[in-house]
């Protein structure tokens, strides 16, 4: 295993963990992904301090940010179906899974989802 793969681990395992804890706790959606954010701005910075780890900390950010995201998403689409809320998309109306999706992304861009 190289450098970056076992960074890469580590930060996908804190995520996982993080995951876990803020899903028994039912922790709010915006306190969640901003502490995610907070794991992959981490991450991010540590390699690009560290040039001779990897070249590329966009791509380590990319690759968090997509496992973070998906197990988020993954766990909402549990909860939708469980509750049968899941609906198809109807006259570009978003289905939920879209809205989560785009969700996800604003708060982590922004902080927080408007009221």
């Amino acid at each position: 295993m190289n450098c970056i793969d076992a960074i890469e681990g580590t930060a996908k395992c804190i995520i996982g963990q993080l995951h876990s804890q803020c899903v028994q706790l039912r922790t709010d959606d915006s306190e969640y992904i901003q502490l995610v954010k907070s794991i992959i701005e981490g991450t991010k910075s540590f390699v690009q301090a560290n040039r001779e780890v990897s070249n590329d900390p966009e791509t380590v950010q990319k690759v968090l940010y997509s496992y973070a995201k998906s197990i988020w998403r993954d766990h909402r689409h549990n909860d939708l179906m469980t509750t049968g809320n899941a609906n198809a998309s109807e006259g570009g109306v978003l289905t939920e899974d879209e809205y989560y999706n785009y969700y996800y992304d604003y708060i982590y861009a922004n902080g927080m989802y408007p009221t």
